[in-house]
């Protein structure tokens, strides 16, 4: 059997790596890419659209573990997304028509709208200062044992201190950006360890450093990865339906033995009426040498005891009468 679990990771693995597409020279270069952000960044803060934010600190060669292509740049996920947004801690008065997510509210990957049933007013966005995500935006489970949960969003949505969440811009592919934060769990549950209550500040997911590829080619790993995990889940679908069949044919080879349906019957072998006779004699004779038990004669077996047809040289017959003697003890039942 395939280990589809292991499969996924690796498929991940190889994606954000760049190996599982072809880096095309007119899809330009990361570092281009990256100045273009910094200048419309810039421009966002001074028109009061985004805050500015704590200067980050340049990757020290210590930091990269491993080799990327030569057109991708290393880059710290606060230098390349718009905002890394902390949400309201204050639970709100549940009325009105914007959805408010939980972290129950996943369903798969894609966070679709809120199972919980709750919503929030525009008056109480507006009151408590609640920040209202736009669609897209990657919600990353920040405390406790939900580490490691990644979402998108696929409807404007309010939520908690459950999440952050990274609002990206047209450089940054929301869903490459997910895969990303998908292949780095363990290091995110790191992250959050070291307290009594696990948690991911802002400013560490912002310090978190990704591979950062043209946004063509991020389009093209995201595309490719979906494709290839599609094919590894038929696999996981096919090697449940052979486990399932596997155990029915077993069965049926096991009802088949019983039957007899998968042996020849030979006349050498003699019968069963007789072995049978013989295994009275020998009981008999224990008995009288005092080495088992006289027992209860058992009734004859009745047609309406008899579940199916046997071979002609077969006879059925009653469990106990095979044995030279059934005892309890400490044990339980032990056959002799």
């Amino acid at each position: 059997m395939i280990d589809t679990d292991a499969l996924r990771k690796k498929v991940i693995d190889l994606a954000i790596r760049g190996k599982l597409t072809e880096q095309l020279p007119s899809d330009g270069d990361a570092e281009s890419l990256y100045a273009q952000i910094q200048e419309e960044k810039a421009k966002l803060i001074k028109e009061g659209k985004i805050k500015k934010e704590k200067h980050l600190s340049e990757i020290d060669a210590d930091e990269i573990p491993f080799e990327i292509p030569k057109n991708w740049k290393w880059v710290r996920i606060g230098n390349v997304i718009n905002e890394v947004v902390v949400p309201q801690r204050d639970k709100p008065p549940f009325s009105g028509g914007i959805p408010w997510c939980r972290i129950e509210d996943k369903d798969g990957i894609l966070l679709n709208g809120t199972k919980s049933g709750q919503y929030v007013s525009e008056e109480t966005v507006k009151n408590m200062n609640l920040r209202v995500f736009p669609v897209g935006t990657v919600l990353s489970a920040c405390s406790g044992a939900s580490i490691g949960t990644i979402l998108i969003t696929t409807v404007e949505c309010c939520t908690n201190q459950t999440f952050n969440g990274l609002i990206c811009n047209e450089h940054l592919y929301n869903w490459y950006l997910f895969w990303n934060l998908k292949s780095a769990i363990n290091k995110l549950k790191k992250m959050g360890s070291g307290s009594a209550m696990a948690y991911i500040s802002q400013d560490k997911i912002r310090q978190m450093i990704i591979p950062f590829p043209p946004i063509e080619e991020q389009k093209r790993i995201v595309e490719k990865l979906s494709t290839v995990l599609e094919q590894i889940d038929i696999i996981d679908t096919l090697q449940q339906q052979y486990e399932s069949d596997l155990s029915v044919l077993k069965g049926k080879i096991i009802d088949a033995g019983i039957r007899g349906k998968l042996t020849e019957q030979l006349p050498e072998d003699g019968d069963a009426e007789t072995l049978y006779s013989q295994i009275q004699e020998e009981k008999v004779k224990l008995i009288k040498e005092g080495k088992i038990k006289k027992e209860k004669p058992l009734a004859e077996i009745t047609e309406d005891e008899i579940p199916f047809d046997i071979p002609e040289s077969w006879k059925w017959v009653r469990f106990v009468d095979l044995m030279t003697n059934i005892s309890t003890g400490p044990f339980g039942s032990m056959l002799h």
